[in-house]
C-alpha cells in the first residue's frame, strides 16, 4: 500500500485558453489545482505487486534484468493525465495497467507540463537505469501522439525543419529521389555534420543550443581551450629560454 505522504496537492500557474465576447481567443495564466504522486515509490509498489502475484513477465525482447516503463501524457475530458505503464506484463496497454501519477485541468502544452510536472521531472530522469527492485533495472520510454511526444521532447512539432523524432529528414525533402537514400539518425554528431555543410553559422548556434548535451560540449571546448593554452604557455616559455640563452651567449662572446 502506498504511503499517503507520497501524494501532493498544490496550485501551479498554468496557461488557459479563453474565448472573448467577439469570438477571439486569448491566453491567461491562472493558479490551477494539480495533484502529483512521487513516481519512484508508486512504480516500485506496482512492480512489487506484480512480482507477488506472478504477473511480472519478460517478453522476448525485454532482458531478464530490465523493467520497461512507458511514460506519457494526454488531455481528455477536461483534464491532462500523466501516466505510466509497466511493459513486463501480459497486456501492457490495458486500461488496468495504466497508472496516473499527475493530474491537472489545463491544456497539455509544454509550459503547462513543465509547471505541473515540476515535482516529477527529476524522478523521471532518475528512473533510467535505476535498480527499482533487487536485480531489476528500469528502462524508460515515452509514449503519446505526435503532438504529445513533440511536447515531451521539447521539439517544434510538424512546423520544425527537422520534424522527425528519429532521423534528420528535412521538411522540404519528404519526397525521396531514391529508396536507397540514407537517413541519418537524429544524433548530435549527425546534426552537426548536416548543419555545418548546409546551414549558416547562426542556424548552427540555434540547433546546438537546443541539444541537451550542450553542457558536455562546453565542457569539452573549455578543456580543449585550457589544454591549448597550457601548451602555448610551455612553447612560449621554451622559446624564451632558448632566446635568452642565445642572447647571453652572444653578449658573452
Amino acid at each position: 500500500m502506498l504511503d499517503i505522504s507520497y501524494i501532493e496537492s498544490r496550485t501551479v500557474p498554468l496557461t488557459h485558453s479563453t474565448k472573448n465576447a467577439d469570438g477571439s481567443h486569448a491566453t491567461e495564466i491562472k493558479l490551477t489545482p494539480c495533484v502529483s504522486v512521487n513516481l519512484i515509490p508508486l512504480l516500485t509498489n506496482h512492480i512489487q505487486s506484480h512480482i507477488k502475484s506472478g504477473t511480472l513477465i519478460h517478453h522476448s525482447i525485454i532482458p531478464q534484468n530490465e523493467i520497461w516503463v512507458k511514460i506519457g501524457a494526454d488531455k481528455g475530458g477536461g483534464s491532462c493525465k500523466c501516466t505510466f505503464q509497466i511493459l513486463n506484463v501480459k497486456n501492457p496497454n490495458a486500461k488496468d495497467n495504466t497508472v496516473i501519477f499527475n493530474l491537472f485541468e489545463a491544456q497539455d502544452t509544454y509550459s503547462n507540463l513543465k509547471s505541473a510536472l515540476s515535482n516529477n521531472i527529476e524522478q523521471i530522469n532518475q528512473l533510467e537505469g535505476l535498480e527499482i527492485v533487487p536485480g531489476k533495472f528500469c528502462r524508460v520510454f515515452f509514449t503519446g501522439d505526435y503532438y504529445g511526444l513533440s511536447t515531451f521532447l521539447g521539439l517544434s512539432g510538424s512546423s520544425a525543419v527537422y520534424f522527425c523524432f528519429y532521423c534528420l529528414l528535412k521538411k522540404g525533402d519528404r519526397n525521396f529521389s531514391s529508396t536507397a537514400e540514407i537517413l541519418y539518425h537524429r544524433q548530435l554528431f549527425n546534426i552537426l555534420l548536416i548543419i555545418i555543410n548546409n546551414l549558416s553559422p547562426l542556424v548552427l548556434i540555434y540547433h546546438v543550443l537546443k541539444i541537451s548535451t550542450i553542457v558536455s560540449i562546453l565542457h569539452c571546448v573549455i578543456s580543449l581551450f585550457t589544454a591549448s593554452a597550457h601548451l602555448f604557455y610551455i612553447l612560449v616559455l621554451e622559446f624564451l629560454k632558448k632566446y635568452i640563452s642565445c642572447w647571453r651567449l652572444h653578449v658573452h662572446i
